[in-house]
């Protein structure tokens, strides 16, 4: 999905861009819902299933007999076709299942360039923390003497 922006009034020398980035293949790791601090680990989950799609039907399937074991308790509700598959606390949950529970194994990597999303004006450097947030800071005061100027 893109990205909605507005429109900076100035232009992309006026600005400074400050980022801390985690690249997911180098700087984290697959987790599991106890370690990512799920919420569905530490508290009762339920997934509801209209069995008359498709796709829903699957699911139910998977749930029941598929490759990860579950504890669940299975509720009909009136009419028949929706299910609901209630687990308890302690069950891992679909995302960790699908990969998408992940902890940071190492810190960020902190940069700093002129410019803004438009256009980056300088080479990005890697820094470390003291020297990123001084930076940062000085910027932040730069900003707030313009704006207190007017």
């Amino acid at each position: 999905m893109p990205l909605n922006r507005i429109l900076p009034a100035g232009p992309p020398r006026a600005y400074r861009t400050f980022r801390a980035v985690r690249p997911r293949s180098s700087h984290t790791r697959a987790a599991t819902c106890e370690e990512f601090g799920c919420e569905r680990w530490t508290s009762e989950w339920m997934v509801a299933l209209d069995l008359a799609q498709p796709n829903h039907r699957k699911m139910a399937e998977d749930i029941a007999r598929g490759p990860v074991k579950r504890s669940w308790r299975l509720v009909r509700l009136p009419g028949g076709q929706w299910v609901e598959f209630h687990f308890p606390p302690g069950t891992p949950c679909f995302a960790f299942q699908l990969g998408h529970h992940r902890v940071p194994i190492r810190p960020p990597v902190l940069l700093a360039y002129r410019g803004d999303w438009r256009a980056q004006l300088s080479r990005q450097v890697p820094m470390k923390m003291p020297e990123w947030l001084e930076r940062f800071a000085e910027n932040q005061d730069q900003v707030a003497q313009r704006v207190k100027r007017g």
